[in-house]
């Protein structure tokens, strides 16, 4: 799943969960499973311009918006 557009719409002032608007600014793309009526995701974080990389998992019941 890409997360892009949510970086994009929490620019543009969209109320976005935490969560979610969290990783569209630091993971731009996440695969996700559902289990259970939670979602699982994995990905790999950039918090800044210069590496490491992070290896990223979440664990919610929030849906992605």
């Amino acid at each position: 799943m890409s997360l892009w557009s949510l970086l994009d719409r929490g620019m543009a002032g969209e109320e976005l969960p935490e969560l979610w608007a969290d990783l569209g600014g630091h993971v731009p793309d996440l695969m996700l499973w559902w289990v259970d009526a939670r979602s699982i995701g994995l990905g790999i974080a950039r918090w800044g311009e210069e590496p490491p990389f992070q290896l990223l998992a979440v664990v919610t019941g929030v849906d992605p918006p």
